[in-house]
């Protein structure tokens, strides 16, 4: 079992796909959000802006644990000096990113499906030296509700914006939250409906101060919310959430699907 040192952070990413009887099957479609560990109760505030991060050690882990809902492999845990990530540490993190998910479910496109939430442990220099942490859904009770609702293509998305005291690009973060229903678009205005834009930021918000708060529920250690815009062990801790009236675009992912294309020929 190998050990693996100067681990700086976590990467959480939350990935949907294509439902298999859709048109979609072949698009993904994913975000991720970066999480400082600390070894003890004592958070950063979040007007600290940049942060040191204490960094940790693991070890390759091959456990599996399937539950009702989930099967949850486990590609790493701690080497037994902390309680910063172990397997109920991660499983405490693992547990608001499905409560999330569950919480979306109305808001997300029908023609798609929860694939994966991934955990992968991050060294300083920004390479991840064991397995991802990868739990797959057994059931499709985290899946968009399906309903007479239509998805609208995938390149369309909320953007939900990151900022911390660090008053510079290096302080700002974003991630690109869809697939959505097509009601999302405001068929008057043209605009982001602004009940899609509220459950989409307080999805953030109970998340963050989940994560936070996460040591009651798993020994003493902390997950922080943080932006990480360069190798290293600093990490802006994230300290506002945020989301304009516009839908954005983001690039398709994998397997895109393949037009169909109709051309009239000129007399």
């Amino acid at each position: 079992m190998a050990t693996h040192t100067g681990i700086s952070h976590l990467y959480a990413v939350t990935r949907y796909r294509g439902a298999p009887a859709s048109q979609w099957q072949n698009e993904t479609a994913q975000w991720g959000i970066r999480l400082g560990v600390t070894f003890g109760d004592t958070k950063p505030p979040l007007s600290q802006g940049d942060w040191t991060m204490p960094g940790g050690v693991v070890v390759d882990s091959g456990f599996t644990q399937t539950l009702t809902n989930e099967r949850r492999d486990f590609g790493f845990s701690n080497d037994g000096s902390s309680d910063a990530y172990s397997l109920a540490f991660q499983g405490a993190v693992i547990d608001l990113l499905l409560a999330q998910a569950t919480g979306l479910r109305a808001f997300l496109g029908a023609s798609y499906e929860l694939d994966s939430v991934r955990l992968y442990a991050i060294k300083n220099d920004g390479t991840s030296p064991t397995e991802p942490t990868v739990v797959t859904p057994l059931t499709n009770v985290y899946d968009p509700i399906v309903s007479p609702q239509t998805t609208l293509a995938p390149q369309n998305a909320m953007v939900v914006s990151f900022n911390s005291a660090v008053r510079s690009r290096k302080g700002r973060g974003r991630v690109y939250l869809g697939p959505l229903k097509s009601q999302a678009n405001n068929s008057t205005t043209g605009l982001l409906d602004p009940d899609y834009r509220a459950a989409g930021i307080a999805s953030f918000v109970t998340l963050f101060d989940g994560l936070r708060g996460i040591s009651e529920d798993a020994g003493t250690a902390v997950a922080i919310p943080i932006i990480w815009h360069k190798p290293g062990s600093v990490g802006a801790v994230i300290n506002a959430i945020r989301a304009d009236d516009q839908l954005d675009v983001q690039r398709r992912r994998e397997g895109q699907r393949t037009p169909v294309w109709v051309e009239t020929p000129l007399a």
